[in-house]
């Protein structure tokens, strides 16, 4: 069971991350 919430924690981290990316113009830049 502890492995679908890891799974859910890192889509949630990896969403947060791209959705700062994407709004993210010094990320942009690299």
């Amino acid at each position: 069971m502890s492995t679908w919430w890891t799974w859910s924690n890192i889509v949630e981290k990896t969403k947060f991350i791209w959705f700062h990316q994407r709004h993210s113009p010094r990320l942009k830049t690299q």
